[in-house]
């Protein structure tokens, strides 16, 4: 082996890359050997520079303790020259992921003439990784231009990750999720596991954020096959348990749904700045599922408020949008808009804030306004339940004219969605809003029987059935049977 004969910086960053690609305890055992053990003397500045880099994400990530991690990364950076600045990124990293983004990141993350094409990247990502945090989402697209100049066979994988949500942040949903899932294809072609899980978690946020869950049984057991997350980058592993605990608690499955939340739990992953990335977007699925949402809102509000004092807004709003989704809330929504005026860009939340205040105020006028910049972002799911809505509110005033607008406009945006099962639902399971009945006449249309197998089965008559059919589409917001096989599909146990 390599690194038992050299145990060189450079050598020692290449193995440990290799070992926690399979993180287990084992493997910690021998990364903290080989930290311990390598001989910093063998290296140039540049390949010291980068395992002090390693080993101080280690020191954060998996030991926990950003100090130490700091005080190891401010500890040698008199000796490495230009490579320095390597530090300097992780540092700001290190405190983006764990802590709050450093007041001083512009002057830790400034381009200098001279500086090593390394040493450029290592600073470009981290300024990436900080401005899609902080919703500066043009400023984080033109840093991605220049990564592209600097690396043109794109052979980092963050960046493009980066670039995926900086899209979907602008209401560019088409787009991120083409640049995401090319990511990774891409990845899985050459067996890189980081890839496959960064770019797949990603994607996953963006078919959460359009409703569209027809792609994410495969999506996720393409991801979850590739094994035990690694300790960093953080943040796609609990992403992805909070999309399989979502899509469990869609289906009314508890128990996968209390695994996929006690698996986040277990590895003792920290909340990241980026969406989806939070315990409480599981732990809130789970509340729902126990027909505890005003405490799954609170949930979600705490988290909102704690990330903003992180400085990740991206993250925050969305968490506090959900939140009042869930649960209206007038001094929570004056807070969520004075939060929104800050972040001009985030097109897909602004839109989403009209939302949320049209749902407080129970205006079927601002609702609709919502719901087609719901559909210009790419959140088709919200749009459709958005005018759905509209079309209620109308119905129970009287204005039979705009109610039929509203659902007519329903037809428009599933035509073009692409006229895939969208998430009308979104944070209320199945299982609470049908009867035990309709629950039983559901599952058993989802297995295959026909009306009159049903009737049978259940002893009731066909036109019982039928009726319990109509009202269970409607409820569920189905189109045919298929679908509703989809909705209620069991999905598949995953590691």
């Amino acid at each position: 082996m390599e690194w038992e004969e050299h145990p060189s910086p450079s050598s020692a960053t290449r193995y440990i890359a290799a070992l926690i690609e399979s993180h287990s305890a084992m493997v910690e055992e021998t990364v903290e050997l080989v930290l311990a053990a390598t001989d910093p003397s063998l290296g140039d500045p540049e390949s010291i520079a980068k395992f002090l880099a390693l080993q101080a994400n280690w020191v954060a990530h998996v030991h926990g303790d950003i100090e130490a991690a700091v005080g190891l990364l401010r500890g040698r950076s008199e000796d490495l020259g230009p490579y320095a600045r390597i530090l300097d990124a992780a540092e700001v990293s290190v405190r983006t992921y764990l802590d709050r983004v450093p007041e001083d990141f512009p002057a830790k993350l400034e381009l200098v003439d001279g500086l090593p094409v390394s040493v450029q990247l290592a600073l470009l990502e981290t300024q990436m990784l900080v401005l899609v945090t902080g919703c500066r989402f043009s400023d984080a697209r033109n840093v991605f231009q220049m990564i592209e100049t600097l690396d043109p066979q794109a052979s980092r994988t963050q960046p493009r990750v980066l670039l995926g949500l900086a899209l979907l942040g602008q209401g560019l949903h088409s787009e991120a999720l083409r640049v995401l899932m090319n990511g990774f294809e891409e990845s899985r072609g050459r067996l890189d596991t980081e890839g496959v899980r960064g770019f797949g978690a990603a994607a996953a946020i963006c078919h959460t954020h359009s409703g569209d869950y027809s792609a994410m049984d495969e999506l996720l057991d393409a991801v979850f096959v590739v094994g035990e997350p690694t300790p960093f980058p953080p943040g796609a592993q609990i992403a992805l348990l909070t999309v399989a605990a979502n899509m469990a608690s869609r289906r009314g499955q508890t128990l996968l749904a209390e695994r996929y939340a006690g698996d986040a739990q277990r590895y003792n992953l920290a909340d990241g700045p980026l969406p989806g990335q939070s315990l409480a977007w599981p732990v809130s699925q789970l509340l729902i599922l126990n027909g505890r949402p005003a405490e799954a809102a609170d949930e979600l509000w705490s988290s909102g408020e704690q990330l903003w004092h992180r400085k990740a807004y991206f993250a925050s709003i969305l968490s506090m949008l959900v939140a009042l989704e869930i649960k209206p809330d007038a001094e929570r929504l004056l807070v969520a808009q004075r939060h929104l005026e800050s972040i001009p860009e985030a097109a897909a939340m602004q839109a989403q804030g009209k939302y949320v205040a049209a749902l407080h105020d129970h205006d079927p006028r601002g609702m609709m306004n919502a719901a087609a910049e719901l559909a210009q972002t790419g959140r088709f799911g919200l749009a459709v339940g958005a005018c759905q809505l509209a079309a209620q509110w109308y119905g129970e005033s009287g204005e039979h004219e705009r109610r039929l607008q509203a659902l007519e406009y329903v037809s428009r945006i599933r035509s073009d969605a692409g006229e895939v099962d969208l998430d009308v639902l979104r944070f209320n399971s199945y299982r609470t809003v049908l009867s035990e009945r309709e629950l039983e006449v559901a599952e058993l249309a989802a297995a295959g029987l026909t009306n009159k197998e049903i009737a049978t089965q259940l002893v009731i008559s066909v036109r019982t059935v039928d009726s319990h059919m109509h009202r269970i589409m409607r409820k569920l917001d189905v189109p045919n049977r298929r679908s509703l096989s989809h909705h209620l599909g069991q999905g598949r146990s995953r590691p």
